[in-house]
């Protein structure tokens, strides 16, 4: 329960406000505990409290970074990764932590799959799926009247469906997140790049000659 933990830790903090290594150690816990229980403003408050202290604490610099990471602040993230492997060393966790936000960076300025589905970087498959099941009920073409709107659908479907194949697919989701082409000729800005999917309502004929296959699993 990361609620009692934080209580905790405050109550932890009371004992002994004056005792700096203490009170340091301590209320890192605390940072780290507000980010498990998604509060990032306390957690980022506490971090720039920290900070404001000594610059060089190589742990709170670590955390504004998870911070800024969680707020899909990718540039600001990788600026304190970088200066928490400098403090820390060569720590493998922060030096993961700082290629998933070169990644992110990099994925932010062109598809970014979680995004179109709306669900975090951390979400389950069952997540996943049902986001887009969810989606794609809310998109599909017949539901929409009108050339402009079914055109606007039909784009949005295609999104979806293709963000959908990837982050369920093992292999695409490993490439995806590491920052590599997930299908073909993907650098080269292919017009006729093809991608198949799956379809549970049939098959859907989009404009272009492009047939898509779409299902739900």
């Amino acid at each position: 329960d990361y609620d009692t933990e934080i209580k905790n830790l405050l109550n932890i903090i009371d004992l002994d406000k004056e005792h700096p290594y203490f009170s340091n150690k301590i209320q890192l816990e605390l940072a780290q505990a507000y980010i498990n229980a998604k509060q990032y403003k306390n957690a980022k408050e506490l971090a720039l409290k920290l900070l404001a202290n000594d610059e060089n604490n190589g742990q709170a610099n670590y955390i504004l970074g998870k911070v800024h990471m969680e707020n899909e602040e990718y540039e600001e993230a990788i600026y304190r990764f970088k200066k928490a492997s400098e403090i820390l060393g060569n720590d493998q966790e922060v030096n993961n932590d700082l290629r998933k936000a070169e990644t992110a960076l990099k994925q932010s300025k062109q598809k970014d799959y979680y995004k179109t589905l709306g669900v975090s970087r951390k979400a389950t498959q069952k997540e996943i799926k049902k986001a887009y099941r969810e989606l794609a009920m809310q998109w599909h073409p017949d539901k929409h009247q009108g050339e402009e709107e079914k055109e606007k659908a039909e784009k949005q479907f295609q999104q979806i469906a293709e963000a959908h194949e990837v982050l369920t697919d093992d292999e695409k989701k490993r490439k995806y997140d590491l920052g590599e082409d997930v299908f073909e000729n993907q650098g080269n800005n292919n017009p006729h790049q093809h991608y198949q999917y799956h379809n549970p309502f049939g098959h859907q004929q989009f404009q272009g000659g492009q047939q898509f296959h779409f299902r739900f699993n």
